[in-house]
């Protein structure tokens, strides 16, 4: 007992000491670029995800976090704008049909990505350039308004290195650039458009808040519908197939990894002090019911509730002469000489066992009988049973005193 105690103790103070250095360390900023609108980290999207319904008042705004396939299969789906902000833009064929579906009937999409599928390039004609030896780490980027370019915005810890070329087009249209590279160009596609920009991360909360959102009001203008609806992309994001794993959720919340390492921790010590051997519970062996006596009573209670008195008389009479057979050994017979010798060796009076075989045979001798002779039969039975036993017991007694 003074182990356990001591091993519980030992429990509950390191779960202080893991509280208190969970409290004391300083958090580190999570730079990973999820694009998530929940995520209120620097590359998350909660800012602009927040901000849409200032920039599209009268617009219904809908989150998607379906596939196109789920979301759209079905033709009745309303049009309306689309918004996708990801590392990676590369659904697959089936989703891609129904994107390019969508868009050419005159809705337009804006996917910011810094890669796009490649069959989503080739079938606009557009080319992607690359240049991962740039060392620039600010880019001035300018979006075309109604008249001309307006003016340029400066964003740290944007590097050009990827961008559109889009001179071989036909009707494509450069609408943005990033240190004279075009990363915004606007294709058209049957009846409507696809906006596609290279720098998905002027989108994120560190450059909402921290650079000029002019820009991004700039970009997002080019998403004016008359359809008054705009889609808000959640499932083509990075890490979504991480996110619904409950053990990343459980250590991505400072409590939550601090309860959870310290219930392995604890389960360690409890396997530890727990490895010796003990001796195994030995279990209560209960005595075994007579259940004859229990079967009897049901089958009893069964035919008195049919009301079918005289069947049940009449097996009751036959375990009384089965009784008296095996007990006495004697012939059942309707005679006198039967009757006195029943009586001298069972010890109950002769009227007694006169009376039940004469209420035995007007039993017999009716069509049904009713509950009052049925339990007039009963007790005379019951009645012999008790004296038989009595006299049964005093024979006993006589034989065992010495003579």
């Amino acid at each position: 007992m003074k182990g356990r105690i001591g091993y519980m103790i030992g429990l509950v103070a390191l779960l202080v000491v893991l509280v208190l250095a969970e409290s004391v360390v300083p958090k580190e900023a999570d730079w990973r670029a999820t694009y998530a609108k929940r995520d209120k980290i620097p590359y998350g999207t909660y800012v602009l995800h927040q901000s849409l319904t200032d920039l599209f008042p009268d617009y219904e705004l809908n989150d998607i976090d379906r596939s196109f396939f789920q979301e759209w299969l079905d033709d009745s789906f309303e049009d309306g704008s689309l918004l996708v902000i990801t590392q990676n833009f590369e659904p697959d064929s089936l989703d891609l049909n129904l994107l390019f579906d969508r868009v050419g009937r005159g809705n337009t999409a804006l996917i910011a990505a810094e890669y796009f599928s490649q069959n989503l390039i080739d079938s606009l004609g557009i080319h992607f350039a690359y240049n991962f030896t740039l060392k620039d780490t600010a880019s001035n980027l300018q979006c075309l308004g109604k008249n001309n370019w307006g003016p340029s915005f400066r964003f740290d810890k944007i590097s050009t290195d990827r961008w559109f070329e889009v001179d071989s087009v036909p009707n494509a249209e450069a609408i943005g650039k990033s240190n004279d590279k075009i990363n915004f160009v606007r294709v058209p596609y049957g009846d409507g458009f696809f906006l596609l920009h290279s720098q998905p991360r002027v989108f994120t909360n560190f450059h909402v808040l921290y650079n000029d959102h002019r820009y991004q009001q700039r970009v997002l203008s080019w998403l004016s519908s008359n359809q008054k609806k705009l889609d808000w992309d959640e499932y083509y994001k990075p890490f979504r197939l991480e996110a619904n794993t409950p053990l990343r959720v459980i250590l991505s919340i400072p409590a939550l990894r601090a309860a959870y390492w310290t219930l392995l921790i604890g389960l360690f010590i409890y396997i530890i002090s727990n490895m010796r051997r003990r001796q195994r519970a030995i279990p209560v062996v209960r005595p075994k019911m007579n259940l004859s006596l229990d079967f009897v009573q049901t089958i009893g209670l069964l035919y008195f509730d049919t009301k079918d008195h005289k069947n049940l008389a009449t097996k009751m009479f036959a375990v009384f002469t089965e009784h008296i057979y095996s007990q006495y050994l004697l012939r059942i017979e309707q005679s006198d000489a039967f009757y006195k010798q029943l009586a001298a060796k069972s010890g109950t009076p002769e009227k007694l066992i006169r009376s039940i075989f004469d209420r035995h045979r007007q039993i017999q001798a009716k069509m049904q009988i009713t509950e009052a002779d049925l339990m007039i039969f009963n007790k005379e039975i019951e009645q012999f049973y008790q004296l038989s036993s009595q006299g049964i017991t005093k024979t006993k007694l006589e034989n065992s005193i010495p003579r």
